[in-house]
């Protein structure tokens, strides 16, 4: 008589896990999205055979390696940072890389990745945010400020502000650079009430800021910003970015005309981006689940 003995099947649950504050919004609105639950480094309790899709993996790679072989935890990381950050200093973070399926915003990092240190990038993500009447109902949307800017405290960010500001003395602006506007909540108070958002990368040749400019659009801004390296990129946001000299543009900013909204910007290019990611995720968890 044949003697058939059964394995129980691994139970592996897919969840968001988000590990510095600055991505709360894009978890959560992720979630939204694809029916997920996330938590925060915070709230999160390891259970055996996790899928994390994890957003600010680059603060804490030793860690999730370690946790990687103490739990069997599998990774989907949604990969955040320029490629000149010092983040990729970290031997950690490059292994923890390696070993998981990886998301990126930009098609210059998933070639330079691939190039720089052979890791594959599997697909390009598009950022998720929440409208500002979801972050809060009575929330002021009249547009007080003409140009908004946040973000690192650098010597050419600082020459620039002030370039820009002596070529039209007229615009009121508002400008961050001592983090104040890390709580999403805080940030979208504010954005709402500004008419543009300016982008000025922190580091030459890199690729294009679009978590800035997706939070902007999410917030009713117009966003001006110079062309990017990710050439690629560029194009497919021109529908909804005034790219150009930043100088010209602030200069003509009277006259330039409106482009497409959030709105649009889901329709015609996240609504495809997340349903792609979505399949790959079920796909990854599926042949984990065989494997195990």
């Amino acid at each position: 008589m044949d003697v058939f003995v059964s394995r129980q099947k691994k139970i592996m649950k897919i969840k968001i896990l988000i590990i510095h504050s600055i991505f709360v919004e894009p978890g959560r609105a992720l979630s939204n999205l694809i029916k997920y639950p996330v938590f925060t480094i915070q709230n999160y309790v390891p259970e055996h055979h996790d899928i994390l899709i994890i957003f600010g993996a680059h603060n804490a790679g030793q860690a999730l390696l370690k946790l990687n072989k103490s739990h069997n935890t599998h990774y989907i990381i949604m990969q955040s940072e320029q490629l000149n950050s010092p983040c990729f200093n970290n031997p950690f973070y490059k292994d923890l890389l390696n070993i998981s399926m990886v998301f990126d915003w930009s098609y210059l990092n998933i070639h330079l990745l691939k190039q720089k240190y052979n890791i594959n990038c599997k697909n390009i993500f598009s950022w998720c945010f929440l409208l500002p009447k979801q972050v809060d109902s009575t929330i002021n949307t009249t547009k007080q400020f003409d140009i908004f800017f946040t973000g690192l405290k650098t010597k050419e960010r600082i020459e620039m502000i002030q370039k820009l500001k002596e070529l039209n003395p007229k615009l009121k602006w508002f400008v961050d650079l001592d983090y104040r506007l890390t709580d999403y909540i805080k940030l979208t108070k504010i954005l709402v009430r500004c008419k543009y958002v300016i982008n000025i990368p922190a580091y030459k040749g890199s690729a294009l800021e679009t978590h800035r400019i997706i939070k902007a659009l999410s917030c009713n801004c117009q966003v001006l910003s110079p062309p990017s390296a990710d050439i690629r990129l560029t194009e497919e946001l021109t529908p909804y970015v005034h790219f150009g000299e930043l100088a010209f543009l602030i200069e003509n900013i009277n006259s330039l005309e409106k482009k497409k909204t959030i709105t649009d910007y889901k329709k015609d290019y996240q609504d495809i981006s997340v349903e792609k990611f979505k399949e790959n995720i079920e796909s990854f968890k599926r042949d984990k689940e065989i494997q195990n």
